[in-house]
């Protein structure tokens, strides 16, 4: 029985330990229509839309990078989002900076304890970065 104990705590030490955050792409949806089907291709269109197509906003969609993130990688997981939800376009795209910080549960943690046991106690200092947001409203064409 012991040894189940044993391997048990030596598994979630290890899984803990592979629990980071900060470290990956995460995109927002935010409906604001109705939903379609999925779409095969999506057009992208920085700031203003001034095409010929009618269209209905169907989401909000904001992609958050990770550190050192491009342009090109944020767009292909907006475009990815946009295309599930049956977007036509994604207009009125905009860009920004927001800070993050990445680090892991098992370094959490451990802060944690050692706050509970010594008032003179200092965290180490959090892994922090700006990185690179886009913003943008997914439509469906109704026109089409």
């Amino acid at each position: 029985m012991q040894w189940k104990k044993a391997a048990s705590l030596i598994f979630l030490s290890l899984w803990l330990l592979g629990c980071t955050y900060g470290n990956t792409i995460y995109s927002e949806v935010t409906p604001i229509g109705n939903s379609h089907l999925p779409t095969s291709d999506v057009e992208i269109y920085f700031g203003e839309y001034n095409g010929d197509y009618k269209y209905e906003q169907i989401a909000y969609i904001r992609v958050v990078g990770r550190k050192y993130s491009k342009t090109p990688e944020l767009l292909e997981e907006l475009k990815a989002r946009a295309k599930s939800m049956g977007a036509d376009a994604v207009i009125n795209l905009k860009t920004s900076d927001t800070e993050r910080e990445s680090g892991s549960v098992a370094e959490s943690l451990i802060e944690l304890a050692s706050t509970l046991d010594s008032v003179e106690y200092e965290p180490p200092e959090k892994d922090r970065y700006m990185t690179l947001v886009l913003d943008g409203v997914a439509v469906k064409y109704k026109d089409m």
